[in-house]
């Protein structure tokens, strides 16, 4: 029967909580830069008027972007688009896509740039660009353009040459033909202007709008609909400013303008399929886009705020459930115990509970640590990579815990049915297809019974235990949930922070133990005895030599993750003397021979098991990589 899934086939997840807190940390700072303003804006384009593309490899900055429309009574409204662009690397080339957007045509009439960098105070002198012919596209002049239609819009590349740290003005003159609307009553313009690409903010938008005539009887109607705050106002008696102090990555705005029919030509534009409306339909019209963009803005910042704030709960909330739930906090360290003649015994508990306690163990050294427990307690023989049933016939499982004797069931009746067994058959068993999926379940299952003792011992609450992994993925699933709404609901890609939390929560109550007061006693201990280990050398050097300790410590090292260190001290204790290495290796193999350098190399034989069973483990949970 397989027990419930555990996912201990990696690391604890401890020293990963901590990396995960200072990335959040770390990530909020980063992201509420004002570099990274534009990419949070929850704002998205909605057309496509002016579009502005330095080459890949350069970048600019747009001081200023004033843009002058002149109606015609015939219909016809003539632009000029005025930008002063700062090259912060050099560039040679811009691409402007210019819309036509409803009106009939456009038409370019003419375009210029300065003949040097912007300087204050001076007249700037404009140098008039002359179109590419057709066969010298791929060799422009330093100062041409090449002008290509698509449907509506007509994609305007300037050929120029600008310097880092240099300021050019690029002015360029359209001509819109039916852009104008005749309705009931009056004559509508309506044109979205300053859509550049979302990745360029600009300073000090300004679009000056020129009517035919002065008002006389009737005053015009006008209105800026854009996420940005425009000031509109009129400057003169045919004219009206909206302007702004900038505009965001990504922001637009739209132009609606009602004008009285007097000063326009009879019949200059005519609606689509001769609909007709008159002036109040079209202000309530407007008027009510205008309503609903405020509100979507609002909900687009308040969404994004609460990003945020659900960011920073999560990580006051994370933290509270690891110092309630997990060890003995968030930033605490095992406490080290005092070391005594009698630190050096055998801990109370087996290495492969030693190991579950430890923040740091790979599987492989569970398995490794146990199987070589049991070769030091006389029931496994290791020659080189190979185990060996001392017991035949019926295996003695008197004085072995439950998980062990399923160990053994599980490498010598499941895998090998024979008394020996190999590191390599266990790979190969991991790696084949038809054994992967149930060499992963037996290891579950495994883990399962290691844990059913630490339960016995008192060592976990499994009552809280499953309490946080409830609370854990709750709070993973409500964040997921967050996240995918406020990115669906504001289109933006803000929401999907929310999907960092939700995967440490998911993280947290998929990885979590619950230790009881004893348990985090035992977990201090264990960190403690593995600092032990990896200065053994100075703890043992002035004891008396007793290399049947120093051989049973060993499977607690493997299990611990440090079998070489441990190894490599005692190589130093021991020195020249074979006999105290051949006591050492008696215990534990017969295939080396008493010389200290050959613990070296059982060292690395046994790191290469370990990473062997490891690898097997990691690769049977699904990541195959042959056929």
């Amino acid at each position: 029967m397989r027990h419930f899934p555990h996912h201990s086939c990696t690391m604890t997840p401890w020293p990963a909580f901590r990396w995960a807190v200072v990335f959040l940390l770390l990530l909020g700072v980063v992201l509420m830069s004002p570099a990274s303003a534009s990419w949070l804006n929850p704002w998205s384009s909605q057309g496509t008027e002016a579009e502005v593309a330095a080459s890949v490899l350069s970048d600019y900055r747009i001081n200023s972007y004033r843009i002058d429309c002149q109606l015609a009574a015939d219909g016809k409204a003539v632009v000029q688009e005025k930008l002063d662009i700062l090259y912060q690397q050099d560039c040679e080339e811009l691409v402007f896509a210019l819309d036509a957007g409803k009106a009939r045509s456009l038409r370019v009439v003419s375009v210029a740039i300065s003949a040097g960098s912007i300087v204050d105070g001076s007249p700037i002198q404009l140098v008039e660009v002359l179109p590419a012919e057709a066969n010298t596209q791929a060799k422009l002049q330093s100062l041409s353009y090449k002008l290509s239609a698509d449907d509506s819009v007509q994609r305007l590349k300037i050929r120029t040459v600008g310097h880092a740290s240099e300021t050019r003005q690029i002015v360029i003159q359209y001509e819109l033909d039916g852009a104008l609307v005749q309705l009931k009553d009056a004559v509508k313009f309506r044109r979205m202007f300053f859509t550049l690409v979302q990745d360029k903010a600009i300073a000090s938008p300004v679009l000056l709008i020129h009517y035919p005539a002065a008002k006389k009887a009737a005053s015009p109607w006008y209105q800026a609909i854009s996420p940005a705050m425009f000031v509109t106002t009129e400057v003169d008696q045919d004219t009206i400013q909206m302007s702004a102090l900038q505009l965001s990555a990504g922001q637009d705005m739209t132009a609606a303008v009602i004008l009285p029919a007097a000063g326009f030509a009879s019949g200059a534009a005519l609606l689509p399929q001769g609909i007709v409306q008159d002036k109040a339909t079209v202000i309530a019209e407007v008027e009510a886009e205008m309503a609903r963009m405020i509100q979507q803005t609002w909900v687009e910042g308040f969404l994004a705020r609460l990003t945020w704030i659900l960011l920073v709960v999560g990580l006051f909330v994370l933290t509270f459930l690891v110092l309630v739930y997990e060890r003995e906090g968030l930033l605490g360290q095992p406490r080290l115990l005092e070391t005594t003649r009698g630190s050096f015994a055998e801990p109370a508990y087996s290495p492969a509970v030693l190991a579950r306690l430890s923040r740091y163990h790979h599987p492989g050294q569970i398995l490794l640590g146990t199987m070589m427990d049991l070769v030091v307690r006389g029931k496994l023989r290791l020659d080189g990579h190979v185990f060996t049933l001392l017991a035949h016939g019926v295996p003695d499982y008197q004085g072995m815990s439950a998980y062990e004797i399923f160990l053994l069931q599980w490498f010598f009746e499941r895998i090998t049915r024979e008394n020996t067994l190999s590191t390599a058959q266990i790979r190969r068993y991991a790696l084949d297809k038809g054994t992967a999926a149930e060499f992963s379940a037996y290891y579950e299952q495994f883990i399962h019974l290691i844990q059913e003792d630490m339960v016995k011992d008192g060592l976990v609450d499994i009552r809280k235990k499953h309490h946080g992994i409830v609370i854990g993925l709750t709070l993973a699933g409500g964040y997921a949930l967050a996240g995918l709404l406020t990115t669906g609901l504001t289109g933006a890609l803000t929401g999907l922070l929310l999907i960092i939390p939700a995967l440490l929560f998911a993280g947290f109550g998929l990885g979590l133990k619950h230790l009881t007061r004893l348990g985090n006693a035992e977990a201090a201990k264990a960190g403690a005895f593995r600092q032990l280990l990896c200065t053994y050398a100075r703890w043992r050097k002035h004891e008396p030599d007793n290399p049947a300790l120093d051989s049973s410590l060993l499977a607690f090292a493997i299990a611990l993750g440090v079998s070489r260190p441990y190894l490599r001290q005692l190589a130093e204790l021991y020195g020249s003397r074979r006999g105290l290495v051949s006591q050492f290796m008696a215990r534990l193999t017969q295939s080396l021979t008493g010389d200290s350098e050959n613990l070296a190399g059982f060292a690395r034989d046994l790191d290469a098991m370990g990473s062997m069973l490891s690898a097997s483990l990691y690769l049977a949970l699904g990541i195959h990589f042959y056929d």
